[in-house]
């Protein structure tokens, strides 16, 4: 998934100074910046590459950066290129209004963890669920975690041959921690019966 998850590997790149001295910050750079001021808040390695940014702001790495995150630059043609070929250059143009626009409306990440309170019975499948139309792999322990965009999400549960859905709502940098029991999801101010509008 791109987005912020995205944005962690992209700017290591970016915050990388050569010990040249500050220079002034371009746009890529400064929309680069704020981006990962905001999602700093769930994720300790973006403040640090923020604090990079700011003081070695390198706006062509800034331009790789970005276009990296938000897959925004077509495909090459296939073809055979020979090993000594360099790599496309993703950093030719300045960013676009629209990749500008992009990078700013990125989606805060945030995740859930239904933990079943029905353990294994013979006979019956465990517990299993889906968030928008993505099935959970359960771990060891039978709980079923999900790692999506803040924002409200449909849950689907399945038990015992009975299905139910669930529009739960997750807050940024948060894990929302909920238990199952059999089809139904226990009480929980941000979790209410039924699919999620579209």
């Amino acid at each position: 998934m791109r987005g912020y998850f995205g944005l962690i590997v992209a700017l290591g790149s970016a915050a990388c100074g050569d010990g040249s001295p500050p220079v002034q910050r371009g746009p890529a750079c400064e929309a680069l910046l704020r981006a990962a001021q905001r999602g700093g808040k769930c994720d300790e390695t973006l403040q640090t590459l923020a604090h990079a940014i700011e003081g070695e702001p390198k706006e062509r790495s800034c331009i790789e950066a970005v276009r990296t995150v938000l897959g925004s630059t077509k495909p090459a043609e296939p073809r055979v290129r020979s090993v000594y070929e360099p790599p496309p250059d993703l950093a030719d143009e300045p960013l676009t209004e629209s990749e500008l626009s992009a990078l700013a409306s990125l989606r805060l990440p945030a995740s859930m963890v239904i933990s079943p309170d029905v353990g294994n019975v013979p006979g019956i499948p465990p517990t299993s669920a889906w968030i928008d139309e993505r099935r959970l792999d359960a771990d060891p322990d039978g709980r079923l975690a999900a790692s999506v965009e803040a924002g409200a999400h449909t849950v689907r549960l399945r038990h015992a041959g009975r299905e139910s859905s669930w529009c739960v709502e997750l807050a940024a940098c948060e894990t929302l921690e909920l238990v199952a029991h059999g089809g139904e999801l226990a009480r929980e101010p941000r979790v209410r019966p039924g699919a999620c509008a579209s």
